[in-house]
């Protein structure tokens, strides 16, 4: 890869970004320059994950993306130390599993466990009234906090409980993702117990693209219930480099 005026994304130096999120080591490949366009990002978002059809990148594409950030973080944190991987399931796209993938073939060891968060049902997903409450009760006025509360309990939260697949991108607008709690879980109580007796070792959260920090902050949640004295790592292909986002 080589470097242009016109890209909009940086694609060799660095070859990789460092920085904190949730209090914990954050690294992630590569980052949009400042003056790109919100609708030129979601272009090349929809373009890397394979979500427009009409025009999907090879997966050697993809790949070589994906590797030369992941090769670095080896460098830095040396993968095989690590006791696993944890990642949320895609339906729509593979790239987060790639970026699994990749991260595996670099570990010289065969016995690191890989974990999938999967969707929760609908119905189950709920709302952190205490974190609402402290950002906002009192701080916007009494009306329009009123205001707010009555479209969560009476129009998000019930729309999201009737549907039949959540997507906390589709489904909730961005100022309220942060507050959605319980959409992830492990597919079987088998996955849970192994990935709560790894309690203690290095464990390496990923996903494909950071955008609101929700879906991080959810896997988060997960791990520290679990897992409270593991070290964690974060590695996202694409991210920024604002502290909890």
């Amino acid at each position: 890869f080589h470097n242009n005026d016109s890209d909009i994304i940086d694609v060799c130096v660095p070859y990789i970004h460092q920085t904190k999120f949730d209090n914990l080591t954050y690294f992630f490949g590569y980052k949009f320059k400042p003056d790109v366009s919100s609708n030129v990002r979601t272009k090349f978002l929809h373009w890397i994950k394979g979500l427009d059809k009409s025009n999907m990148p090879s997966e050697f594409t993809v790949e070589n993306l994906v590797e030369p950030p992941i090769a670095e973080l080896n460098k830095i944190v040396n993968l095989s130390t690590f006791s696993c991987t944890l990642y949320p399931r895609s339906t729509r796209s593979d790239l987060t599993r790639i970026i699994q993938r990749s991260v595996v073939h670099l570990i010289p060891r065969m016995n690191i466990e890989s974990f999938e968060l999967v969707k929760s049902t609908p119905k189950n997903i709920g709302f952190d009234w205490k974190q609402f409450n402290l950002d906002y009760q009192g701080t916007i006025g009494d009306h329009q906090y009123q205001q707010i509360k009555q479209y969560i309990e009476e129009t998000l939260l019930p729309k999201i409980h009737n549907l039949d697949y959540f997507s906390i991108a589709q489904n909730v607008k961005y100022k309220y993702r942060e507050y959605i709690t319980d959409y992830l879980q492990f597919e079987t109580n088998e996955q849970e117990e192994l990935f709560r007796s790894l309690n203690g070792g290095n464990i390496l959260v990923l996903d494909d693209i950071n955008t609101s920090g929700a879906t991080l902050t959810e896997i988060l949640k997960i791990v520290r219930s679990l897992a409270p004295e593991s070290k964690i790592f974060i590695f996202t292909l694409i991210g920024n480099d604002r502290s909890n986002i």
